[in-house]
């Protein structure tokens, strides 16, 4: 879990400098182009997914529950802000949208913000699963069991 969440931490950082030259235009975006927009939707929560997903990788062989579940909560915190990220931040600022036909659009959206958004979410939600581990179950011993008979 931790190295996807790494693996797509770093695409979603990378895709707004990587996008133009795949043909996924964000606006007027040029590849390699740094602007506050690319920095604060891509970057630092791409980022964080990629900090996070290591600390997972840390914190997998051992009993660092703590250390876990906080990376899965970045994670997911990282995932929810690459899909509400671009809404919330074009309330103060201009924020570019995908051009071209229906279809590039679409794979343009997904690209830059519903896939890693999504994917991430779901991997962070994933990692705190696994941190809280199988349900209980409640084990009754043989006199236990004796006793209720009674």
């Amino acid at each position: 879990v931790g190295f996807l969440a790494a693996l797509v931490g770093a695409w979603g950082g990378l895709v707004a400098y990587i996008g133009p030259q795949l043909d996924l235009h964000l606006g007027n975006d040029r590849s390699w182009q740094w602007t506050t927009n690319h920095a604060m939707l891509n970057l630092l929560p791409g980022g964080v997914a990629v900090v996070a997903g290591l600390l997972m990788i840390m914190a997998a062989p051992g009993a660092l529950h703590g250390l876990a579940r906080l990376a899965g909560l970045l994670v997911m915190v990282a995932g929810l802000w690459f899909v509400v990220g671009p809404g919330a931040w074009g309330i103060s600022h201009t924020v570019g949208v995908a051009t071209g036909s229906a279809t590039r659009r679409f794979v343009t959206d997904i690209a830059y913000q519903w896939g890693p958004g999504l994917v991430l979410t779901a991997l962070g939600a994933m990692c705190l699963g696994l941190v809280a581990g199988p349900p209980m179950r409640e084990v009754r011993t043989s006199d236990q069991v004796h006793r209720q008979a009674a």
